[in-house]
């Protein structure tokens, strides 16, 4: 991915550490431009919903670098069920287990990952 700039660098702030920010923060760097990610939460989140990895996904992970490091980090999941205020189970979805989306991890994890790779190139 190359961005014109008149072969200039530019000074970019990117606001969000979640999936994108350092996403976006790696492919700027690369391209050459001073970038600095902030983020109003205070520390890197250990929390959080799964995210499913599939096409786009895992070549953009592949191509950062970063399929190893996912690998490394998935988190097994057996499904997830919506329960009524009195803990009663009103729907079930199943996890697929198809073998077509086995790159789950935890989006920490990415994150962590991204930043880690977005870091390095500065």
């Amino acid at each position: 991915m190359q961005i014109e700039t008149e072969n200039r660098s530019l000074k970019i702030l990117v606001c969000g550490g979640g999936i994108a920010g350092p996403a976006l923060a790696y492919w700027l760097a690369r391209g050459g431009h001073q970038v600095v990610v902030v983020e109003r939460f205070p520390a890197l989140r250990t929390t959080g919903a799964q995210v499913d990895l599939r096409g786009q996904g895992i070549e953009a992970a592949k191509r950062m670098g970063l399929i190893g490091a996912i690998r490394d980090n998935l988190v097994e999941e057996a499904g997830v069920s919506f329960v009524d205020a009195r803990g009663r189970v009103k729907a079930t979805m199943m996890a697929n287990r198809s073998g077509r989306a086995r790159n789950r991890s935890h989006p920490n994890m990415k994150s962590c990952a991204a930043m880690s790779c977005a870091f390095s190139m500065t």
